[in-house]
């Protein structure tokens, strides 16, 4: 009968045990060094482009909201261009567990978005290990995907939640899929399928999935497509592919001038494709936004580099049978996911740059097997405990930590929105997109002569763009400079007829103004030519409102509530007119409703108020204190507070409320008072 120690000898050199601890602590060490480097960005807010236009999508998360945003083909709900309803729920879902307060919390997705990186690495550590079978190699293709500094904006930013969550879906059809060709369990093929649909409803880029299927199969027996389970996958998968290509195609927005001429575009894209090569060697001067490259005068220098590309593309294919199969998948897999963002095809991001770090995400993982494979073939030829395998081993180690320091100095570029705008006009001083935010950020401080500096900039750069006018308009109506912001409003409504937030605007100035009867022409004209326009009903209503005209403006909520159900503003209108006329339960239904969207301090205090009528008095006071808690000098709120407080027999508390307030210099009003001495 043997021993307790020499079982545990004969299980500690049980091969399948070794290689199960191997795998398992290379995961833990990919884990724990990749969420070292990037743990910066988890207590950064939302970088001030597209983070909060997207959150703001999703918030308030509820299933009504989320079932709009699954069932929202024509994209009239959600703040993008093209149907990507698992990136908006995987928001909602993190805003949903991670946002406790009355607003978003940047904290959550950030965390999120690197639980979701983590997921990544380790599928592509995985996806090594069955290429390779090495462990070591492996682990050093899949750290180079972890930490390397062009991933560093994919993870930072909010608004790429839908290049991770694709990765993972595409990462994980392409294991699934390796493994039914060596395994042939072709029932695994529908999980293929679902989990391509996943990732292209997660990111459009996507599509070119089912030809990376048809390299993988050809890279491991090209004999492997002649079989109809595996063919038939394919064509499956491109059918889909094709169809979804059409439809994003049709909902993608170029603006006009940014599309590079056909006869560039070649030459952008073997430029683009040089200049990701040179950035993953030597990842250094990264930028949020990239200048856009002047091609005619530079034009030898483009000629140049696509012969470069024409000739290396041209060696490869000749010498294809002396270079590793699995190589070679590599670096197909890499040009074949960057090829939709080079600048052959149009796309939205253009309008900015031909070139941006998280294109290289999910092109990443073709590097990572070349790596992974270059690694075992080099360890295989001199051995890992030769001295020449060593010196490898701690070259490559030396230069993955070196990696990971230059990432987490990346990180904390995102640390503020000032920064990222900043440092994008420092690398790109002709960034409009960088002038545009870095203005806004000013506006909301206050800053005016900073912001308007930035939104003329802006303008200048690109003279067709609406947002910088829309923007400018708003600088001078808190200048109460009517007449330059309305001359503003009506540029940007020149350069986008749709852009209804600049109607609104022009509408609000000629009430400030009491030129009701020109509100009214103004918005009437407005709908008759576009009768969807949902804020322009609302803005009429309230017109309406102001002038006593109560049924026309309940009139223009419902039509608001109709065209824009998730729209707060129209149910917290259409609320106190009921409230108003005695109507306290729709009230109070339009009111709750209302806040399921955004919670508003007028909104609430219009709430507590209801209760108050209907003698709920606690929910009266529980409505009254949210609001306190979002706006304390809100007009009537310390009063409202204090009587609520009575109406509960809290008298003590309400005359300590008010004594707080006077010593403040923000005083309970006489007829507040005067119920304490009752």
């Amino acid at each position: 009968m043997s021993s307790p120690i020499e079982n545990a000898t004969t299980t500690t050199e049980n091969p399948a045990l070794k290689r199960r601890y191997t795998h398992l602590f290379a995961c833990v060490v990919l884990v724990l060094a990749t969420a070292a480097v990037f743990s910066p960005v988890v207590n950064q807010g939302f970088s001030g482009w597209d983070d909060i236009r997207l959150v703001e999508a999703v918030w308030k998360p509820g299933w009504e909201r989320a079932w709009a945003l699954v069932t929202d083909i024509r994209l009239s709900h959600k703040a993008e261009f093209y149907y990507n309803p698992l990136s908006f729920l995987s928001l909602m879902a993190d805003q949903g567990i991670g946002a406790h307060g009355e607003r978003p919390n940047p904290v959550a997705s950030k965390v999120f978005n690197l639980f979701f990186h983590l997921v990544n690495c380790l599928l592509v550590y995985y996806l090594l290990v069955i290429v390779t079978k090495n462990p070591a190699a492996s682990f050093l293709g899949s750290l180079m995907f972890a930490m390397h500094p062009l991933q560093t904006a994919t993870v930072a930013w909010i608004a790429e939640r839908k290049n991770l969550l694709a990765t993972m879906f595409y990462v994980s059809g392409l294991i699934v899929f390796i493994q039914t060709l060596r395994n042939t369990q072709y029932w695994r093929l529908i999980i293929i399928v679902l989990l391509f649909l996943c990732s292209l409803l997660s990111k459009p880029s996507a599509v070119v999935f089912p030809i990376v299927l048809a390299a993988a199969a050809i890279t491991i027996d090209r004999r492997l497509l002649a079989k109809p389970p595996i063919w038939g996958c394919i064509v499956v998968c491109l059918v889909i592919s094709v169809a979804w290509g059409l439809y994003v195609m049709s909902t993608e927005i170029v603006l006009p001038g940014m599309l590079p001429s056909p006869m560039y575009r070649p030459l952008i894209a073997s430029g683009a494709i040089w200049f990701y090569l040179s950035k993953l060697v030597f990842p250094f001067d990264l930028a949020p936004i990239y200048p856009k490259w002047k091609i005619w005068p530079n034009l030898y220098l483009f000629i140049a580099l696509l012969v470069a590309s024409t000739s290396l593309l041209a060696a490869t294919v000749y010498f294809s049978r002396r270079i590793n199969r699995w190589a070679l998948f590599g670096g197909f897999f890499f040009l074949l996911n960057l090829s939709l963002v080079t600048g052959l095809f149009p796309f939205g991001y253009i309008n900015h740059s031909y070139v941006a770090d998280h294109f290289i995400y999910l092109p990443m993982v073709g590097i990572s097997i070349i790596i992974a494979v270059g690694t075992r073939a080099f360890l295989t030829r001199y051995g890992e405990n030769s001295r020449y395998g060593r010196i490898f081993l701690a070259g490559m180690a030396l230069w993955v930590t070196f990696l990971g320091a230059l990432t987490f100095r990346q990180t904390h570029l995102w640390s503020n929105p000032s920064t990222v705008w900043q440092t994008a006009l420092e690398k790109n001083p002709t960034s409009v997109a960088a002038f545009n935010n870095l203005g806004v950020l000013k506006l909301d401080k206050g800053d005016l002569d900073t912001a308007e500096s930035m939104f003329l900039k802006a303008a200048e750069l690109a003279p067709f763009l609406d947002s910088p006018q829309l923007n400018l308009g708003n600088v001078y109506l808190q200048r109460k400079d009517y007449k330059r912001a309305e001359t503003a409003f009506k540029r940007a409504v020149k350069l986008e007829t749709t852009a209804s937030s600049a109607y609104v605007m022009l509408g609000r100035i000629l009430r400030q103004q009491g030129k009701n009867q020109e509100t009214f022409k103004l918005f009437e004209d407005v709908l008759q030519r576009n009768p969807n326009f949902a804020q322009v009903h609302n803005e009429l209503g309230l017109s309406y409102y102001n002038d006593g005209k109560e049924e026309e403006a309940v009139k223009e909520f419902r039509k608001a509530i109709e065209l824009a159900p998730f729209l707060p503003d129209p149910y917290y209108q259409y609320g106190a007119i009921l409230l108003s006329r005695g109507h306290v339960d729709e009230a109070i239904a339009l009111l709750e409703k209302s806040l399921k969207f955004s919670t508003r301090t007028e909104t609430l205090n219009v709430l507590g108020a209801a209760y108050a009528h209907k003698g709920r008095f606690d929910a009266a006071l529980l409505a009254f204190q949210r609001a306190f808690t979002l706006q304390p000098d809100f007009p009537g709120l310390r009063d409202n507070i204090a009587n609520a407080l009575m109406d509960n027999n809290r008298y003590t508390e309400a005359e300590q409320f008010c004594a707080g307030a006077a010593i403040q210099g923000k005083p309970c009003k006489e007829d507040t008072v005067s119920r304490f001495k009752r």
